[in-house]
């Protein structure tokens, strides 16, 4: 079972995916499925960072904004 089996079927309409160490970023929606992330976002970052992909044998640390409209700040004041 991997991290992403209880989640299968959730989809976020607006997410920022970002491939850390590189300038490469994608805005849009997103669905959780039982292996991992599809939806135009995760497809469009995938498609575009190949190379930077390909250079590091497919291995690298993806960022997952659920909030990307909103600032740090207002983000942690709705958390209080």
């Amino acid at each position: 079972k991997n991290l992403f089996s209880d989640l299968a079927g959730i989809s976020l309409s607006q997410v920022l995916l970002s491939l850390q160490g590189t300038r490469h970023k994608q805005q849009g929606p997103l669905l959780l499925t039982h292996n991992g992330l599809s939806g135009p976002a995760a497809l469009r970052l995938s498609a575009f960072a190949a190379r930077d992909l390909a250079q590091n044998q497919y291995c690298g640390t993806l960022c997952l904004s659920t909030l990307p409209h909103l600032k740090n700040a207002a983000v942690l004041n709705l958390l209080q």
